[in-house]
């Protein structure tokens, strides 16, 4: 009786301090970026020199700092839901690095009731809420004109764990960003420098 008290306890602090992080998303909130407005989503993103940028906003957006909008220009940001290995690819010419890319996903979460304390008169249906072990984001920056994958970082699958990330490219050149993902709503921002 005293395992099955122990065990309700740290499923309980488990919910608590992991489950409702990622049940209410990662705290920021949701704006637009200065010369932003909304845009139908496409499957493929080419970027123009000149062009004002457009974002797609849901809750739980990435918000552009001060160092952000002094030092660089949002060329891409939207937010989407990937599923069942959903796909998103945006292409751009790099001529004013670093290019940057930021994201920040929400896993979906899975509900299981356990029946604990069985045989006694504490037997109650238990209910655990946590992480899809199944969701995982990727994104990849490939090289267009060789196909070399230059780097990826994600969540979950081979990666880590953490839902918030940022990696950048330094190098010029003509780059396809591949991102992807299943049970996962995420938040992504591609950033260049300003020339």
């Amino acid at each position: 009786m005293i395992i099955g008290m122990v065990v309700v306890l740290a499923v309980v602090a488990a919910l608590y301090f992991v489950g409702l992080p990622l049940i209410q998303g990662s705290g920021h909130s949701s704006t637009i970026l200065p010369g932003q407005v909304s845009q139908t989503p496409t499957p493929v993103y080419r970027s123009t020199t000149g062009a004002t940028p457009s974002t797609t906003v849901i809750s739980g957006s990435l918000t552009q700092d001060a160092r952000y909008s002094e030092m660089y220009q949002t060329i891409y940001s939207k937010e989407r839901t990937f599923d069942y290995g959903a796909q998103e690819v945006f292409t751009h010419t790099l001529t004013q690095p670093p290019l940057i890319i930021r994201f920040n996903v929400i896993p979906k979460t899975v509900t299981r009731e356990k029946l604990v304390d069985i045989g006694t008169s504490q037997e109650r249906m238990v209910t655990a809420r946590y992480a899809d072990p199944n969701a995982w984001f990727e994104v990849k920056v490939i090289d267009a004109d060789t196909g070399a994958v230059v780097d990826s970082k994600g969540f979950n699958k081979e990666y880590s764990i953490m839902t918030k990330q940022e990696f950048l490219v330094r190098t010029l050149g003509n780059y396809r960003i591949e991102m992807a993902g299943n049970g996962v709503d995420a938040s992504i921002q591609i950033l260049t420098g300003i020339s």
